[in-house]
């Protein structure tokens, strides 16, 4: 796995996995647009000081009247009208679905948040796409007043790999040892027993294979939470010395 200080730009999601780049963009507070390609499909997420404020796709799937419709928030009936209307106007399908009263204010809010993460935590299942990352000052139109920590998408992301081949090729070295860092201020995202157990079994001097073979969890899950640990700096990993 990468660490914080060597994610390359461009690059391939195959051979530097996406909890890698996120946590790079947050550690080095980044400000510009991330974008990853799969064959037609385009997905940008925006970065103000290492927090996501906003996320788009060309994937038809990922529209907000999708996700509206998805979510039970409208029914199909609504939909239509509001895709009749768009076509009509060109007017932002939120402000349709409020004009139309068909949702209240803290309904398009709380979608707008889903539609960022759910567009962003379906990049963790892609392998074979390309990504770049373009430091520029965003748009205004982007600042929509949500703000999301790139850790905590880390951690349901990672969550959602159950590939372990993937999984496997994303830690380092098996016979590498691995460190807790000493000043780390997230110790918010452990807080379950398996995490507090993998992390316990980290004495400094352990290989990655030691707590694997130790951890009373499932190993797939061990996996992912050696993934969500060192990607964002809760362990660092380091070469034997034998």
């Amino acid at each position: 796995m990468a660490s914080l200080s060597d994610v390359p730009f461009p690059g391939q999601l195959k051979e530097i996995p996406l909890q890698a780049i996120l946590a790079f963009l947050k550690s080095a507070r980044k400000t510009g647009i991330l974008t990853v390609r799969r064959e037609e499909i385009q997905k940008l997420v925006y970065f103000q000081d290492g927090e996501i404020l906003f996320a788009s796709s060309n994937y038809p799937d990922d529209r907000l009247g999708e996700v509206f419709l998805k979510t039970g928030k409208i029914n199909f009936k609504q939909y239509d009208i509001a895709a009749e209307i768009f076509e009509a106007s060109k007017k932002k399908k939120g402000s349709i679905l409020l004009e139309q009263g068909f949702i209240k204010p803290k309904d398009l809010f709380d979608t707008l948040l889903l539609q960022v993460k759910e567009i962003i935590l379906s990049l963790f299942h892609w392998e074979n796409a390309q990504y770049s990352f373009q430091e520029t000052t965003l748009p205004s139109e982007q600042a929509i007043g949500i703000i999301v920590d790139p850790n905590t998408l880390i951690k349901e992301g990672v969550y959602r790999i159950a590939d372990w081949t993937r999984l496997l090729r994303s830690l380092p070295p098996l016979d590498f040892v691995l460190q807790k860092k000493q000043d780390s201020h997230l110790g918010h995202l452990i807080n379950s027993s398996y995490e507090n157990e993998v992390f316990s079994l980290v004495d400094n001097e352990r290989l990655v294979r030691d707590i694997l073979a130790l951890s009373s969890t499932k190993a797939l899950l061990c996996a992912q939470v050696l993934n969500l640990f060192i990607s964002t700096g809760i362990l660092i990993p380091r070469a034997s010395a034998f």
